[in-house]
């Protein structure tokens, strides 16, 4: 593979020579699939790096990202949403130890702060049993909610009342008398006494003596080795998290909110004891990863999901040329049909991909996806 051992990855990829020690926060961003955390992600460090498409499971696992801005560093974990093993393995065709099963608990383990995400548009009013698996096993670590797709609900009194749900009437410690919406922060009022849902300190007060020895069962698992089924049990009468420090109303769609989430965020940064590299990168990833990923998530949009999650894409040469980056990518296919549909699709979804990745790594990025099937190229009948 030509130039991948010797990459500078063009200008964005620069590292400044002198390390600083700086602020952060470090955020594991978590939910359910398909509740917009790539996007979310994206919008907070102003870039897109977080692969998005419009179905479920496009990220598979978790997605490093970080902006500096001043002083500060936002270092966001964006993770996979929360499946079960039988989805798994039916629909993406992994296992129980795969990234995208055993990476949602990962994000905690450097945060000091998570955001729960959940979709506004959701039938069902309640924060999903893993998230909670989640939350109970880490309740140490502050929190905050975001309710997301905030633009596609017309009432916004029934974005209160979602919030009182998920939050069980309690933020920041206090029972919350819910004034208005103002996409950015909950405004809230302390001291009020209508609400009767016990904070987590009361959790246990009314559970039998059987319910709680499955809860503490259940937490001592990790959530990945946990059965969909046990988590279910113990949280099926519970329908949120009353530990939230903050609630936040956005939109990715049209950007509203996400501002005032950064900026909180940012208050939320610590003192460093150690030395920080400067790097001005907005991600871990190598860039084979990015594009592989982004790459997939361009097929999810365009083809049928059971064969986009199917495909296996591989990087076959990268050759980094000053500020110009040529890349050849392998599309692994199953069935000739597969590369036949892929194949309709290939030219614009390849020119999209090149603008995307030439923004990203600030230099001409030229890519070629070849099409395979049993070892030969697939070439467009056109």
């Amino acid at each position: 593979m030509r130039g991948a051992t010797v990459i500078c990855y063009a200008r964005v990829l620069h590292q400044a020579v002198s390390p600083k020690v700086i602020k952060e926060v470090r955020v594991a961003i978590i939910g359910s699939p398909n509740v917009g955390k790539s996007s979310l992600t994206n919008q907070l460090i102003r870039n897109d790096v977080c692969a998005v498409s419009k179905v479920i499971d496009t990220t598979r696992q978790n997605w490093v990202t970080k902006l500096k801005e001043g002083e500060v560093q936002l270092t966001l974990v964006d993770s996979p949403g929360l499946i079960g093993i039988a989805h798994a393995k039916k629909v993406i065709n992994t296992h129980s130890e795969s990234k995208i099963m055993v990476d949602p608990e990962k994000a905690f383990r450097s945060a000091n702060h998570v955001l729960v995400v959940c979709d506004a548009t959701s039938p069902g009013q309640y924060i999903h049993h893993r998230v909670l698996h989640l939350l109970h096993r880490n309740s140490h670590i502050p929190s905050s909610l975001v309710i997301n797709k905030t633009d596609l609900v017309r009432q916004k009194t029934k974005l209160l009342e979602l919030a009182n749900v998920l939050t069980c009437g309690y933020v920041g410690g206090q029972p919350t008398q819910l004034k208005k919406v103002k996409l950015g922060g909950l405004q809230k009022a302390a001291g009020n006494d209508n609400f009767t849902i016990n904070p987590l300190a009361n959790f246990m007060e009314g559970k039998s003596d059987e319910w709680k020895e499955n809860y503490n069962k259940v937490i001592n698992k990790a959530t990945h080795k946990c059965p969909w089924q046990e988590s279910k049990k113990v949280f099926q009468t519970e329908t949120g998290w009353p530990h939230f420090n903050s609630v936040f109303f956005i939109s990715c769609e049209n950007g509203q909110g996400v501002d005032q989430l950064r900026s909180f965020l940012k208050t939320q940064a610590e003192g460093l004891n150690h030395v920080v590299e400067e790097d001005e990168r907005p991600f871990k990833q190598s860039p084979y990863i990015i594009m592989v990923e982004h790459t997939r998530a361009a097929f999810l949009n365009t083809v049928p999901a059971d064969i986009a999650y199917k495909l296996r894409l591989k990087i076959a040469d990268f050759e980094n040329v000053g500020d110009e980056i040529n890349v050849i990518m392998d599309v692994i296919c199953e069935k000739e049909r597969w590369a036949n549909l892929v194949n309709k699709v290939l030219r614009t979804e390849t020119k999209k991909l090149e603008a995307k990745f030439s923004k990203l790594f600030q230099c001409n990025v030229n890519l070629q996806i070849q099409l395979k099937y049993h070892g030969k190229l697939v070439v467009s009948e056109e």
